[in-house]
């Protein structure tokens, strides 16, 4: 057996040296040459059935049973990969497998053919474990799988081993950021039954979650995506009601309890929130945050489902949206809509101003302007080209967990869902708008520098102009103020960037979102030349929707809510706060009110990276005296220990900045 790596750490650093994949080849060539030729030339329910048959089942080390064999991970290179799912798990806790199958009459196409193949498989591997528990005399879960076959779950602790089951089987066949759904309505009927059985305490159910979140922890290292912690394994909590109202439960209290208490980056909470929302569950997000976990991280109801009906969503799927990893709004069980398929960056589009052969002759910020915007639909034009062959692939084990491709007996790569939108993120908007608002006051209003100066600074990388460097980025309007001017120029490039994707149309005939926040602030920097914001070649764009001016939380969420998610634009903007825990437990009351305040003026999201600069100085310094410490990364959270050096730095320079201190 490869892979006998003893800690948390080494198992990473092996499968970032791609010895995973090279030791299961291997180990599959020699030991099962049938299924490593299948890998090749397969078809998708060929190999789905060969892993059902073929994966190892390991003995039950904790309360769940949660594997994925990775020397039977199926192979995506070989173009079946698929990510940002958003199945529907409900299918599963509330129907036996048998039940999702089409009966005999209704076999009418090669896709129903398919579709009931991988649910003979699924049954066949729960037969497996079945058998497994069995030989170990755990009649328990001999019986719970089992009852999978044919039977809805019959309690609490059968819904969260489904769940789980099912789960695995999307990694263990390659498929990356899967998002969990509802779970607090999903498991409410099965909860509610048993809590009133008294065949449960709350207590129980409170450690059933935990168990539940380590179990989904357990191969952190092996579903992680870029970074370590980019595993998606999102859990969405509470909604806005059709009727106004909110609806909360018992669970949903629960599971955020749960992750206070487990202090594990992964999996993540969602919390769907509302004015209507209780304050006290807001204060329990608030504790939870507190922590350092980065959960829940806040998604306005009250802006967000409107905007999704006013783009075409049914209004009852609009109130039931989730999403698959970070935030990207989609709808589970409905949505075939990879979310974040390339990113546009619009210091680039400023670049490609720059190169403009007579850009130096500009006497006029319109003029300015107008350039910008010609080479912005430009970039654009080109990424919808970039984009335009993108296929899904097929996918039947998707298509079981959505339901609109029973109904339409189509796969999910054929327009068996039922929303195909596309999405794109977009990077460097705070550095272009803090960049435009620079020139304009320098160059086009006091006329203290011409463009040629400008650009000879850029290229030499503010190298003897030090003192500039550090006006531009002291400068009286900045991107995060509440100053008209500001969310005037933001709110315009958003604009101009809807008005050129707005007839855009993928194979499927979907349209092509995009959202403000994006995971490629270091990766789409790294080589880029210097920015007129004072920011100096290949260091790193602006996170998301942040501000380094130190302006306040209040004034960052009030240019938050100014902004125009209107149309297409709903495909994740985030407000992002670095904030120390001590500036928490001194002010928790007020943080509460400024969130729940928050609420009401119009955020779209809001996450919180709760840690203090001193605290990751040290952890930086010396690793191995914090292992667990966590923190917030893009849309995730990870370890800080596992990041990238180049992570770590800006997460301790925006602290710094938080906290008023020099970098």
């Amino acid at each position: 057996m490869f892979c006998d790596c003893k800690t948390e750490l080494e198992r990473n650093e092996y499968k970032r040296s791609t010895k995973l994949q090279q030791e299961a080849d291997s180990w599959l060539k020699e030991n099962q040459p049938e299924f490593y030729k299948l890998q090749r030339i397969g078809s998708y329910n060929a190999v789905f059935d060969a892993i059902c048959s073929f994966v190892e089942i390991p003995q039950k080390e904790g309360r769940f049973l949660h594997f994925v064999d990775y020397r039977y991970l199926f192979d995506t290179t070989r173009g079946y990969r698929f990510e940002n799912l958003t199945p529907d798990f409900g299918l599963i806790v509330n129907k036996g497998l048998q039940e999702l199958k089409y009966p005999e009459k209704d076999v009418t196409n090669d896709f129903c053919v398919d579709y009931n193949k991988t649910i003979d498989s699924m049954m066949h591997l729960c037969e497996r474990i079945a058998a497994s528990r069995k030989a170990a005399g755990d009649a328990v879960y001999e019986g719970l799988f089992l009852n999978m076959k044919d039977k809805p779950a019959r309690g609490f602790e059968e819904a969260l081993q489904r769940i789980l089951f099912i789960d695995q089987l999307f990694w263990q066949m390659g498929h990356r950021l899967v998002g969990l759904g509802h779970l607090d309505r999903i498991l409410w009927d099965n909860y509610h039954k048993d809590m009133q059985d008294r065949k449960i305490t709350r207590e129980e159910a409170l450690e059933l979650l935990c168990d539940f979140m380590k179990a989904l922890h357990q191969y952190y290292w092996l579903k992680s995506n870029v970074l370590m912690g980019d595993t998606g394994q999102i859990i969405i909590l509470g909604t806005k009601n059709r009727d106004g109202g909110y609806y909360c439960n018992e669970l949903t209290g629960l599971f955020i309890e749960a992750l206070m208490k487990v202090q594990l980056p992964d999996p993540k909470l969602l919390l769907r929130v509302s004015k209507d929302m209780p304050e006290g569950l807001m204060k329990l997000s608030l504790k939870c945050m507190q922590t350092g976990v980065g959960s829940p991280i806040l998604s306005n109801d009250d802006v967000i489902v409107p905007k999704l009906i006013a783009y075409g969503v049914d209004k009852e799927d609009a109130y039931y949206y989730g999403t698959s990893a970070c935030w990207e709004p989609l709808i589970p069980g409905k949505s075939i809509s990879p979310n974040n398929i390339a990113y546009l960056s619009y210091p680039k589009v400023l670049k490609r101003v720059w190169n403009h052969e007579d850009v130096l002759e500009i006497t006029e910020f319109k003029q300015w302007m107008e350039c910008f915007y010609q080479e912005l639909k430009t970039e654009l034009s080109e990424l919808k080209k970039k984009i335009s062959d993108y296929r899904l692939q097929y996918n039947p084990l998707l298509s079981v967990f959505t339901g609109d491709c029973y109904t339409r007996k189509s796969d999910v790569s054929t327009g068996g869902g039922k929303y195909h939108n596309f999405g794109i993120t977009t990077v460097g908007l705070s550095n272009t708008v803090n960049a435009l608002l620079n020139l304009k006051e320098r160059v086009f209003e006091k006329h203290s520098l011409s463009l040629k100066e400008v650009a000879d600074i850029l290229q030499n990388d503010f190298k003897g102009y030090d003192k500039l460097l550090n006006r531009l980025k002291d400068s009286k309007l900045k991107y995060g103020m509440d100053e008209e001017e500001v969310i005037s120029l933001t709110n315009e490039i958003l604009r101009v960037s809807t008005d050129e994707i707005r007839e855009y149309r993928n194979y499927l005939g979907g349209g092509l979102k995009l959202g403000v926040s994006a995971p490629s602030y270091i990766e789409a920097a790294r080589d880029f030349p210097a920015t007129f914001d004072g920011r100096r070649a290949g260091e790193p764009f602006g996170v998301h929707i942040s501000s380094d001016c130190r302006n306040g939380y209040t004034e960052l969420i009030n240019f938050a809510a100014a902004l125009d998610y209107g149309e297409n634009r709903f495909n994740g903007n985030v407000v992002d706060f670095m904030i120390s825990p001590h500036f928490i437990e001194q002010n928790f009351d007020k943080m509460t009110d400024l969130l729940m305040a928050g609420i009401g003026v119009g955020f779209f999201q809001l996450q919180m990276n709760v840690i203090g600069s001193e605290t990751l100085i040290k952890a930086k310094k010396d690793p191995e005296k914090y292992p667990n410490l966590i923190v917030r990364v893009w849309g995730f959270s990870a370890y800080f220990r596992e990041l990238p050096e180049e992570y770590q730095d800006i997460l301790i320079c925006r602290a710094l900045e938080n906290e008023g201190k020099a970098s």
